[in-house]
């Protein structure tokens, strides 16, 4: 997204001035200790003199011991009280969630992990791979224990976009990851805006002896609106829109997504059963964006879709990534260019990360 917010500032403004700083509040913060008060910088990132000198200013008087959820528009009250001039300082995010500290790492039971059901409804995408239910990572932090941590982790790492994020542990492999332990610890192997990273569990056993550690994978999705097939469809088909519809399905994070002005006209390589969601794989190759084509390019952070006019640098199908650049943008200016994914004839999308 920062590239995103880099072109798009490129192509709608000429900015002749440094820009405000910025008071940016993070999605969810864990306080140390419970007996002090709730400052600005304890929730938010400051940057620039001027943001930092609101550091300082209280948002809470004390912790609690519950998710405290502090709004944008509090703090934006509490600033004009402390006489923020909104010419030199900007602010910006939704909502924080301010939660207790930890004061141990007990493991969770089975129980309350997330269950593994052939027969769901909500399964994780992609082929090849066992069932599992995909749970918000909001809807998680009610679990405790380890189960709350990666939520935790994927919030924090996924930011505006974790509304639309669903997270998969597989409850068998969690129950043997703790089996045994009065306490655990994880730490992170992997990159957690990935479609999987995995967990290494470790941690003590009711004796007091270290338990070997184990590693449980974490599977990451995105809801995502695809086209899924309305019919049954045969392998060599000339695909039409009237095909599919559009329905909202959990991705992997690594996945193009198709829309309906995408594939049509696209010819199908393998058969695609009623109600699947279309893939690139499904589709036969073929190039569908040429060398110094017009092209739209389009990104989308989960709040904020923005689309401009580019030009291809390089020719590619359906999947592939390639180097374009702005139609403002000057033809010799290589820094100007920029990798973007092929999502049908003419439309590009950036990447998420």
């Amino acid at each position: 997204m920062n590239m995103l917010i880099s072109i798009a500032a490129i192509s709608l403004f000429a900015i002749g001035s440094a820009a405000a700083d910025v008071i940016r509040l993070r999605d969810s913060v864990r306080l140390a200790t419970n007996d002090q008060p709730v400052l600005l910088r304890d929730i938010a990132i400051l940057e620039g003199a001027v943001a930092e000198g609101f550091g300082g200013l209280m948002v809470r008087s004390e912790a609690v011991d519950d998710v405290v959820r502090i709004r944008v528009d509090e703090i934006r009250d509490l600033l004009d009280d402390a006489g923020a001039y909104w010419g030199e300082l900007s602010l910006e995010g939704g909502m924080t969630r301010v939660r207790p500290p930890a004061v141990r790492a007990d493991v969770v039971s089975p129980g309350l992990a997330i269950q593994s059901s052939s027969g769901s409804a909500a399964k994780s995408g992609g082929t090849g791979r066992a069932s599992i239910d995909l749970r918000s990572p909001f809807e998680l932090l009610d679990r405790g224990g380890i189960v709350e941590e990666i939520a935790e982790r994927v919030i924090e790492a996924w930011g505006p976009e974790s509304e639309s994020i669903r997270v998969g542990i597989d409850s068998a492999r969690l129950a043997t990851a703790i089996e045994g332990l009065t306490t655990a610890e994880i730490t992170v192997q992997g990159n957690v805006r990935g479609d999987r990273f995995q967990i290494r569990v470790g941690g003590s056993r009711a004796d007091g002896r270290l338990s070997r550690a184990r590693l449980l994978p974490v599977e990451i999705r995105i809801m995502e609106t695809v086209p899924v097939a309305s019919r049954e469809l045969r392998s060599g088909r000339r695909l039409d829109p009237s095909d599919f519809t559009l329905e909202s399905r959990p991705v992997r994070p690594s996945s193009v997504v198709l829309d309906l002005d995408s594939i049509e006209d696209r010819q199908l390589q393998v058969p695609v059963p009623m109600g699947h969601a279309l893939e690139v794989g499904h589709l036969l190759p073929e190039i569908v964006i040429d060398r110094k084509d017009d092209v739209v390019v389009m990104a989308d952070d989960g709040q904020v879709s923005i689309h401009v006019r580019g030009i291809a640098i390089e020719k590619g199908r359906v999947g592939d990534t390639i180097k374009c650049r702005l139609r403002t943008s000057d033809p010799r200016d290589r820094t100007a260019w920029f990798d973007a994914e092929i999502v049908g004839p003419g439309r590009v999308r950036l990447p998420r990360n």
